[in-house]
């Protein structure tokens, strides 16, 4: 499989509408926040990532700055048909680069992780994530009640 990461842009617009609408409704139950506004912000801010291999979508991940030290990491998805392909590792450390090259070594991230999706967990565990004890300080910002982990 040949595959590309980059950033969405708003001539990607269609392309993430069609990857978007193909999301059956079990797998949306699993995002933690609004999947349209995420990716409208993502392509918006530059903080939408997408996975393309030929002239589809076939993965999407974005992150939120919540402020000037703080970073909220949105839904990882990746497409059925594309998983165990480590797609998903590899967005999560593109995230995580991105944060240390934009916001530095001090800005902590955040994410919602449904217990669920168990591989999302094991994913940012091993990007040096860990269980937040008490997220209620942020609950409002994140809209979801999930796990949370603070880098």
């Amino acid at each position: 499989m040949h595959a590309s990461l980059i950033i969405a842009r708003s001539e990607h617009h269609s392309m993430i509408e069609t990857f978007a609408g193909s999301i059956p409704p079990h797998e949306r139950e699993n995002f933690s926040d609004n999947l349209d506004q995420n990716y409208l912000n993502g392509v918006k801010t530059g903080l939408l990532f997408i996975v393309t291999t030929a002239d589809r979508i076939v993965a999407t991940s974005s992150l939120c700055p919540l402020g000037s030290t703080l970073v909220k990491a949105g839904t990882c998805f990746v497409a059925p048909e594309y998983r165990y392909f480590e797609l998903q590792q590899l967005m999560h450390e593109a995230r995580a680069m991105v944060i240390r090259q934009r916001w530095g070594s001090n800005c902590a991230a955040v994410s919602a992780v449904r217990r669920t999706t168990g591989a999302s967990a094991e994913d940012l565990l091993k990007l040096g994530f860990s269980p937040w004890k008490d997220p209620h300080s942020l609950h409002s910002q994140l809209h979801c009640s999930s796990l949370r982990f603070a880098n």
